[in-house]
């Protein structure tokens, strides 16, 4: 986080790519999992994993957007810490 301003661009781009492939990750994983003998229950399971997946990278890739569009330059040092744990 201490290179934070220099290195947004970087980051955001890097997100931007790999939330692209989390989505494509998420289709293969749909498609495997409707050709698959799988009990529901567990099918469910699955599914939500996957979903939960692409919407976790999905809103980081967001918020970073969101950091370049209002120009943060800097963090707050608690926010800081708490990205660190």
């Amino acid at each position: 986080m201490e290179e934070f301003p220099e290195a947004a661009k970087e980051r955001v781009a890097t997100l931007d790519e790999q939330e692209k492939e989390v989505a494509r990750l998420s289709q293969s994983a749909l498609e495997l999992l409707d050709a698959a003998f799988i009990t529901p229950l567990d099918r469910e399971d699955i599914l939500h994993l996957i979903t939960d997946m692409h919407r976790v990278i999905k809103a980081v890739s967001a918020l970073a957007a969101r950091v370049m569009l209002y120009g943060l330059d800097k963090v707050d040092a608690k926010l800081t810490s708490q990205a660190d744990v």
